[in-house]
């Protein structure tokens, strides 16, 4: 029998599990970022050739960027600060998403996304891109379109699927304790609930589509 979220959180894990791998999920997106800036600064304090400075300086900039649109992404998508304001316009949100998989294989067409979107639609909407991502192994493309009562996002790529672990999740039986990847699921579910939504996927060949709809 399918279970809702708060069913599944009380049955599988509790409050602390769940923010303690939304900090696992955090801190393994930064890790690789701030890593690189890291031995950037090492190669100035121990290098003196210039094409090697070069080089550093540059993947310092590349790396800084990339934590912070990490960081700004996740925010909103896990945040609950009350300073974020209550909705955000299609264009901020298309920029987060782009900025966050600037330089990987993955890219975001947010050019049918309309706004403004309220708080918890924008939160479900870039949740649904990370989950998008994991649909995307060898890359492709997030394409997202929405009305004020639906978000949809097509995954378009070579072998395009969802984890196991997070269709099962999506399907409301989950087969084992989330990871900091699967609990990406758990909170787009969430969310969707506290909407009144349904959050549901679909495969087809080389396409991924997550829709939430009005209930």
């Amino acid at each position: 029998m399918k279970m809702t979220i708060n069913e599944i959180v009380s049955d599988v894990m509790n409050d602390f599990d769940v923010a303690g791998l939304l900090c696992s999920r955090l801190c393994h997106d930064l890790v690789s970022p701030v890593g690189a800036i890291t031995n950037g600064l090492e190669v100035l304090e121990d290098d003196n050739d210039p094409a090697m400075r070069e080089h550093a300086i540059s993947l310092i900039g590349m790396s800084a960027d990339s934590a912070t649109a990490k960081l700004k992404f996740m925010r909103i998508a896990f945040g609950a600060s009350i300073t974020m304001g209550n909705e955000f316009a299609a264009q901020e949100l298309t920029s987060l998403a782009s900025a966050m998989v600037k330089g990987g294989r993955v890219s975001v067409d947010g050019s049918a996304l309309m706004g403004p979107l309220p708080k918890n639609q924008a939160k479900l909407l870039l949740n649904m891109i990370l989950l998008g991502i994991e649909a995307l192994p060898r890359g492709g493309v997030l394409t997202v379109q929405n009305s004020n009562r639906s978000i949809t996002l097509r995954c378009t790529g070579t072998n395009a699927a969802l984890p196991e672990e997070i269709v099962s999740i999506l399907n409301g039986v989950p087969e084992s304790t989330p990871d900091h990847r699967s609990i990406v699921a758990f909170i787009a579910q969430q969310l969707a609930e506290e909407l009144n939504w349904a959050l549901t996927h679909q495969n087809s060949e080389d396409c991924v589509t997550l829709e939430a709809t009005a209930a």
